[in-house]
């Protein structure tokens, strides 16, 4: 997540070269990006920390720091 990003919810997922957003409302990537492994390997992610995204995302929109999110074992 970046401050003085735009649109809505989201962060940015960097493996290796590629590169790509996912947007926590709608549970959606950028097209053609990053492999399908890699995408549900995001998602199982995305879903145990849900609440703790949102929660920065907010923070950052207010030019606070949002902490690291713990990664799942």
């Amino acid at each position: 997540m970046y401050f003085e990003d735009h649109g809505g919810p989201h962060f940015h997922v960097i493996d290796g070269r590629r590169r790509d957003k996912f947007y926590l409302e709608t549970r959606e990537f950028e097209p053609g990006r990053l492999q399908h492994r890699k995408q549900r390997e995001i998602l199982r992610r995305v879903d145990a920390r849900d609440a703790e995204l949102h929660r920065a995302w907010r923070l950052v929109m207010d030019y606070k720091d949002p902490g690291r999110i713990a990664t799942l074992d």
